[in-house]
């Protein structure tokens, strides 16, 4: 029961921002129902974390927290590329709890960098250089991290070789239909197999083979035309405008730039599946889960063994979709094999 009480609570990215684990709940349920005990606490607008009566909280991890050691906290660390690349992202949003072999991982989503606070030491709270760019772009992503609780309390393991920063820089695949296909070919990828990165990654799914599941969302956001082209019905489809969100990461990549590449945001909106166990792994872009801009993944298996996948869709006036594969899980065989990709 504890143990279930945990992972729902981390399924619901409860005080998400601050990554925490409530280690208390144990001792404070130990003797009756969840429910028994549980005091609901009334709506406040307190500027810290508010918890019922025997609940604790604590931070494990936040935004510019090193997952290294050899790197030196600078004064301006919020918008340098360098540190960045080496730390926790920003603005958490869908995280899981991984446990295997007395070794505890924590893999957390880096939804979007706030522009106002990344680059707050800016007189127009913008980024002044092309350094100061990339620094957003490395606050993107997911985080995977070592975690142990020491001394009654959890604590990141620095340097740890499960470690991992998967960013908008980060080598990937396609799977499924999509791949190969003219649509998703660029001048950097001219055959459409290896799409670059992942962003605006928003909740999760956690698949009977132990593998995370991000969500890319609002990709839309990051795009940009440098010539201010009118753009075309299959983009407007996805929101894609001429001007980003004010990230500005055209002027650093070209893939970001609509005029430069026009299928570029075609290789984004998809799921994308990330071994935490093997740091070396190449994550996958499933195309068979549809490309839309995807809240979350929720995977389950039918009677008959086949993998279900309920997504929602993000946008407004948009809708919920449900992917069954062809082929059904064997336990046995420890990995996913193609369920994911054909169904």
């Amino acid at each position: 029961m504890v143990d279930r009480i945990k992972r729902n609570l981390l399924k619901l990215g409860l005080f998400s921002s601050l990554v925490p684990f409530l280690s208390s709940i144990k001792t404070a349920y130990a003797k009756t129902s969840f429910f028994d005990e549980f005091v609901a606490i009334k709506a406040n607008s307190f500027d810290k974390v508010t918890v019922p009566a025997g609940f604790n909280y604590s931070i494990l991890c936040k935004w510019g927290d090193l997952l290294w050691d050899n790197i030196e906290k600078k004064e301006n660390w919020a918008s340098s590329s360098s540190y960045q690349k080496h730390a926790m992202g920003d603005n958490n949003d869908g995280m899981y709890f991984f446990h295997k072999n007395n070794i505890n991982l924590m893999a957390v989503n880096n939804e979007y960098s706030n522009i106002a606070t990344i680059y707050s030491d800016r007189n127009k709270k913008q980024p002044t250089t092309n350094d100061e760019i990339r620094a957003s772009m490395y606050a993107h992503g997911v985080s995977i991290f070592e975690v142990k609780k020491i001394n009654g309390s959890w604590q990141v393991q620095k340097d740890s070789f499960f470690n991992r920063k998967i960013t908008p820089f980060t080598q990937m695949s396609f799977t499924g239909p999509g791949k190969g296909s003219q649509f998703v070919k660029t001048k950097y990828d001219p055959n459409g197999l290896n799409p670059l990165g992942t962003w605006n990654n928003c909740s999760f799914g956690k698949t009977p083979w132990g593998t995370y599941l991000t969500c890319e969302e609002n990709f839309n956001f990051y795009f940009s035309s440098s010539n201010n082209n009118k753009i075309n019905k299959t983009l407007k489809r996805y929101s894609i405008k001429s001007k980003d969100r004010g990230y500005n990461w055209f002027k650093v990549d070209e893939r970001f730039d609509i005029t430069k590449e026009p299928n570029e945001p075609n290789r984004v909106g998809y799921i994308v599946e990330i071994d935490p166990w093997n740091p070396q792994s190449v994550p996958k872009k499933h195309t068979a889960l549809g490309r839309f801009k995807h809240e979350n993944a929720e995977v389950v298996l039918s009677d008959d063994a086949k993998v279900v996948v309920y997504m929602g869709d993000d946008e407004k006036g948009e809708y919920i979709y449900k992917y069954v594969s062809n082929n059904k899980y064997e336990k046995n065989n420890g990995a996913g094999g193609d369920l994911l990709e054909n169904g």
